[in-house]
């Protein structure tokens, strides 16, 4: 098992609720935006609520005039075309519903973004779209933190490029220290 720290900033959070996290700024999009980032069984304006106005406090009882405010909200914002609103979410491609689900975070204003491979699944419109929000969050006032094995997406967006191969960090580069090759030797267990 492995042991550490989370901090956030200067502050650590390794004890705090995944809901504490959020509420200090962490926005998450996942690995899997099918599994752990939306609910199939709900329509894309519920999903697209989610994160926002469209519940309740903690009693999860929904306000149907919320969550199409909020929904509409969202689409607006939304650098490329989503899908219906009224189409349940589980109907959709693997591409569409990455789509709702980067719709719905990076309509967010955050401090800390973690982004699992955002890009995956997206057409060439899409992916060029949800880069350079990346870029327009790390250059204002978010720490974004990019999980990708696209070397070419970590060159155009990373400053600092960081190899793990089984759990361990294995090399680290500065954006103009990378080394494709190298790079690709620490991806598949080689050594530095």
């Amino acid at each position: 098992m492995l042991e550490g720290k989370v901090f956030l900033g200067d502050k650590e959070v390794s004890r705090l609720s995944p809901a504490e996290r959020l509420s200090r700024g962490l926005v998450v999009v996942p690995e899997d935006p099918i599994r752990d980032g939306s609910v199939p069984e709900m329509e894309v304006r519920e999903n697209l609520s989610i994160a926002g106005g469209g519940w309740t406090g903690k009693s999860w009882l929904l306000r149907p005039a919320e969550i199409i405010k909020r929904a509409l909200s969202v689409a607006e914002r939304s650098p490329f075309q989503l899908p219906g609103l009224n189409r349940q979410l589980g109907t959709l491609s693997g591409g569409n519903v990455q789509r709702v689900v980067l719709a719905r975070e990076l309509s967010e204003s955050c401090r800390y973004l973690l982004a699992y491979y955002p890009t995956r699944g997206l057409d060439l419109a899409s992916t060029r779209s949800v880069r350079q929000r990346l870029l327009d969050l790390k250059d204002g006032a978010a720490a974004v933190l990019l999980v990708s094995e696209d070397l070419d997406e970590l060159r155009a967006l990373c400053d600092r490029i960081v190899v793990f191969f089984h759990g361990s960090v294995v090399g680290s580069f500065a954006r103009d220290e990378v080394d494709v090759m190298e790079i690709g030797r620490l991806m598949t267990g080689g050594s530095h």
